[in-house]
């Protein structure tokens, strides 16, 4: 809802309490306790160990933007929240979600006085970024969390890209950085005679293969722990998939080059904005980063095919994903599809 009165202005600038009670919310699953058994702001404190005030507060908030209703002294999910929260994803992914929203915040904070300044907010605060590839790597347990996040996220996705391909005949992929396998099992479901290696990094790769699957699927799908951002990549592949695992540079098309049989195929699936000027969520995004970056650009296509074309890649055709609008994270997804060039530069 845009602002039109001065209220609303005000509204706005305490949007970070809003949010910050949001957050709060998911990481400590307040919508499915209070789901499975409506409560009081007083025994919902002492269950989550909250003093004074404050679950009242935070449980007011959360009604004030029609996300809990009340009924007498007993607070339960509106249906606005079991539309859009509890219907859409698992708690374990929204409150994954959230601490991912709070972690990025700090880089908020003092904006008068490092938004001027041609450096990172982060280093000016003594900060750094959020590492989620370092703590993936280091941590099994932040590995799962976001392995099954990401999971659950992409599954519309993974439909998407399988009902959008034409993989007859091909007999083996390279989901590159394919996590625990959601987008490789779908393509497998529908593919009967096409085999997966799913590469990534070894705690990522853990996940994968702990979860359940359709033996005749697991039969064909096989993970392989590397970083494609310093390891080599195994060959002989019809396919190599990446899926929102940008950036990318010309270096790692070139790797992808040498793990394709001559006649393979790159298929690349990200979000480009396809709009301009910049509307939500691009625009958010893109100054958040550029808290970090001053100089960050949003990646399009002409820069994707531009490096494409130093790794040895020609795009051959550009494809918009179904997608739903009522979820960010579906939104705005391309699937491209890139030949490489032979050693001689002709396609």
């Amino acid at each position: 809802m845009r602002p039109e009165t001065a209220e609303d202005i005000a509204a706005l600038m305490d949007g970070y309490i809003t949010s910050a009670a949001l957050n709060t919310a998911l990481e400590m699953g307040v919508f499915w306790l209070l789901d499975e058994a409506p409560a009081s702001a007083a025994a919902l404190g002492a269950r989550l160990g909250l003093p004074g005030n404050r679950c009242r507060f935070l449980l007011e908030i959360l009604a004030g933007q029609g996300l809990l209703q009340r009924q007498g002294e007993v607070f339960l999910p509106s249906e606005t929240a079991r539309r859009a929260i509890l219907q859409v994803y698992s708690r374990p992914t929204w409150a994954a979600l959230a601490g991912m929203a709070t972690d990025r915040m700090p880089a908020m904070l003092d904006l008068t006085e490092a938004i001027g300044e041609d450096a990172s907010a982060w280093d000016r605060q003594g900060r750094a970024p959020p590492g989620y590839f370092r703590q993936i790597r280091e941590d099994r347990g932040a590995a799962e969390t976001y392995s099954l996040m990401l999971q659950e996220l992409h599954l519309p996705l993974a439909q998407a890209i399988a009902g959008s391909l034409d993989l007859s005949g091909k007999k083996r992929l390279l989901d590159l950085g394919g996590g625990s396998g959601g987008i490789s099992t779908c393509l497998l479901q529908r593919f009967p005679a096409l085999e997966a290696v799913v590469a990534d990094l070894a705690t990522v790769c853990d996940v994968g293969r702990r979860q359940p699957r359709d033996p005749a699927v697991a039969a064909r799908l096989a993970f392989q722990a590397l970083d494609f951002d310093c390891d080599a990549l195994p060959g002989g592949f019809d396919v190599v998939l990446a899926c929102d695992t940008g950036p990318y540079s010309a270096e790692l098309f070139r790797k992808i080059s040498y793990a394709l049989r001559p006649e393979g195929r790159l298929l690349l699936v990200e979000q480009f904005p396809g709009d301009a000027p910049l509307k939500p969520p691009w625009i958010t995004w893109s100054f958040r980063n550029s808290l970090h970056d001053a100089r960050y650009q949003l990646p399009g296509f002409a820069a994707l095919e531009a490096l494409l074309d130093e790794g040895g890649f020609g795009v051959s055709s550009k494809i918009p994903l179904p997608e739903r609008q009522d979820i960010r994270w579906a939104r705005g997804w391309w699937l491209v599809e890139a030949v490489r060039r032979g050693r001689d530069g002709n396609a």
